[in-house]
């Protein structure tokens, strides 16, 4: 109980607790029993910020003492805090299945640079100037698209030790030279919610049709 944020709650009925507080409940009954696989189901959905991180903590806790947990999850974050290894599930059957460290490192290499446009992008002249930018960055880098949306696309650096601030400068102008299409950009490293866009996109395992933005 403590350890997820109830011990003051501990003699108050079940029945008054808040969905988030029952969700923290469940989950400590599970993290505290004594089998040695734990099961579960999207743990923190419903769970507010601080009470997430206590849920992870203690999941991270039961992984110390030798226990495994099978943890299915839509939080990209969560995944990449807790799990070595991940399955993908399409219609049930394993898309695939390996390293979160492995997955990462195919689908979110290096840097990633996103790109957010304003709506004139919509228009016939606001596609010819999403292909110059497109043409602008694989001069300024070696860099290939993860992901395009309608509004928005990412990037991603194939140089991993290119500093932020040689990033940063670049963007910098290319956003001035752009700023008719460019409303917002940002580059950071890729994480599993990249990683998984881009897996998603590549439509592998038919998880997401190719045509849909």
């Amino acid at each position: 109980m403590p350890y997820l944020g109830l011990k003051n709650f501990a003699k108050k009925a079940v029945w008054r607790y808040s969905m988030g507080m029952r969700r923290r409940l469940a989950i400590g009954c599970v993290l505290f029993a004594s089998t040695p696989v734990k099961l579960l189901d999207d743990p923190t959905a419903g769970i507010d910020v601080a009470a997430k991180h206590l849920v992870w903590t203690e999941i991270k806790r039961g992984l110390s003492n030798d226990d495994a947990v099978v943890l299915s999850s839509h939080n990209m974050e969560e995944v990449e805090r807790l799990c070595n290894r991940l399955a993908v599930l399409d219609s049930g059957e394993t898309g695939t299945l390996e390293s979160t460290n492995s997955f990462k490192n195919l689908y979110a290499p290096g840097r990633t640079v996103f790109f957010k446009f304003r709506i004139t992008v919509l228009y016939a002249a606001g596609t010819l100037r999403v292909q110059s930018l497109k043409d602008s960055m694989y001069r300024e880098f070696s860099c290939y698209v993860n992901s395009e949306h309608l509004t928005t696309i990412w990037f991603t650096i194939t140089e991993p030790k290119l500093a932020f601030n040689v990033i940063f400068v670049k963007l910098r102008k290319l956003a001035t030279d752009f700023e008719d299409i460019v409303e917002d950009y940002s580059a950071y490293d890729g994480n599993m919610e990249d990683a998984f866009i881009h897996f998603m996109d590549e439509n592998r395992y038919n998880i997401r049709p190719k045509e849909t933005w």
